[in-house]
């Protein structure tokens, strides 16, 4: 089966609110459920019921001046599409590598980007730090596909009536507006490097 695991740690910064111990678990549990195996097992498999990849992905949380699980969600999804794997081949139940060869990149079918909220008396704060998240009624966390569509949507607090159906899509369309912005960060990052988005590459998006 295939492998994904994310490790998440805050110990870099200086003056963490205490009480929210919990909030590495979030991280993991969370960006590993958008980041599903399922979304480019088939380039993670060397040998059907054999021999996979196995990804490890460690996120060092420096500072708390936006949010952090928007951040991380960022830095994990470019780092998948920085990733390269070396060419292999299995045979007699060993996995040889070919440095000669030229490696692969992991092909996502999607490229998922979150944006959070908070809620204010019905106003909305987009990239709140902690110090606001602790404050805000409610937190919502909507993630947003390259295609515009939704693919998670997180709430923490507030209970079941904080939050309106005029708000969240509110927070829908934000989310979608800042997919645009975060796109666009993306794309010159890699250029020349790859097509994130689509094209004669063969990346690149998976149906």
């Amino acid at each position: 089966m295939d492998r994904f695991t994310v490790v998440s740690a805050f110990s870099g910064i200086k003056n963490f609110r205490k009480g929210i111990g919990q909030k590495p678990t979030v991280i993991v549990n969370w960006t590993e459920n958008i980041n599903q195996p399922s979304s480019y097992e088939s380039y993670l498999c060397i040998e059907p019921s054999k021999a996979v990849w196995v990804l490890y992905a460690d996120v060092l949380c420096l500072s708390y001046d936006g949010n952090v699980l928007d951040a991380s969600l960022l830095a994990l999804v470019a780092a998948l599409l920085d990733l390269k794997l070396p060419s292999v081949t299995y045979s007699d139940d060993i996995v040889r590598a070919h440095p000669s060869n030229p490696p692969t990149r992991l092909r996502l079918c999607r490229v998922p980007v979150s944006t959070t909220l908070c809620l204010f008396a019905s106003r909305l704060l987009s990239d709140p730090c902690d110090a606001e998240e602790s404050l805000a009624d409610e937190n919502v966390t909507v993630t947003i596909d390259e295609r515009g569509r939704m693919c998670h949507i997180w709430k923490m607090g507030g209970g079941s009536s904080a939050v309106t159906p005029e708000l969240l899509k509110k927070c829908v369309v934000t989310a979608r507006t800042r997919y645009e912005d975060v796109r666009s960060v993306i794309e010159k990052a890699f250029q020349g490097k790859r097509n994130v988005f689509g094209g004669e590459e063969g990346m690149e998006l998976g149906a």
